[in-house]
């Protein structure tokens, strides 16, 4: 069995579990773990994995990765519902979640400078997600612990203004509301930064929307059976990196 079925069945489980849940551990960002390349968000991911940081690894799908997802289960599927999977029917201990964490990347292969795809190896087996570069604005708030983050979509706009320089920034439709609430006194910092995506999953996403759109959605129960489908990470968002 190759890599690429033993994990088809274990995130159609991800993407059919539509529960509520709550958030778990963070991983820091520091020099050598973070998101600035291909290699350090795979390390990243799995770091974030091995420590139940399950914010984490949600923030690592890219908004196109959740979007095909989400219209593969048709519903919007949210970090509750992943942070939920996880701690129930794929847990570190799952068999396939040991052979992912356990797993070593052998290559990346740059096909434009804002996309890669990478090779991971686990039991001399083979997966190649595609992997993406988009930039992030991350703006804190004075009182508040957790920032607000979002991709950056479209671009955003510095031009001269009486007195310095002004920058804008598009919101999206849940952002908006959000940052307008925001004391323009109250903002402490804004930064700017680009972050590589998971953005194809070397073609599993696809045998993920296919497995939970032929099953019925699980009635709510304190623990789902491991039979039953469950799902993967959207973007953006209050109180966690893009999600």
């Amino acid at each position: 069995m190759t890599l690429r079925t033993r994990l088809a069945p274990l995130l159609a489980m991800l993407a059919g579990v539509l529960l509520s849940g709550c958030a778990s551990a963070q991983v820091a960002y520091a020099p050598g773990v973070d998101r600035s390349t291909p290699q350090r968000t795979y390390e990243f991911f799995k770091r974030a994995a091995q420590a139940g940081a399950f914010g984490e690894e949600w923030s690592v799908f890219s908004p196109s990765f959740k979007r095909a997802l989400n219209q593969a289960v048709g519903r919007n599927v949210d970090f509750s519902d992943y942070g939920l999977a996880r701690r129930t029917v794929a847990p570190n201990s799952h068999p396939d979640m040991q052979l992912l964490l356990g797993s070593t990347l052998q290559e990346v292969r740059m096909t434009s400078p804002d996309s890669a795809v990478i090779t991971i190896t686990a039991g001399g087996q083979s997966l190649r997600p595609r992997m993406v570069r988009l930039d992030v604005w991350e703006l804190r708030v004075r009182g508040d612990p957790d920032p607000y983050s979002d991709v950056l979509q479209g671009g955003g706009l510095v031009r001269s203004v009486a007195g310095g320089v002004e920058v804008v920034i598009p919101a999206s439709p849940t952002m908006a509301p959000l940052l307008a609430r925001i004391p323009p006194e109250s903002i402490e910092s804004l930064t700017v930064e680009s972050r590589w995506y998971v953005d194809d999953f070397g073609g599993l996403e696809s045998a993920l929307g296919s497995s939970a759109s032929q099953s019925p959605a699980p009635a709510p129960v304190e623990a789902p059976k491991p039979t039953q489908p469950v799902l993967p990470p959207p973007s953006g968002g209050y109180g966690s990196p893009d999600g």
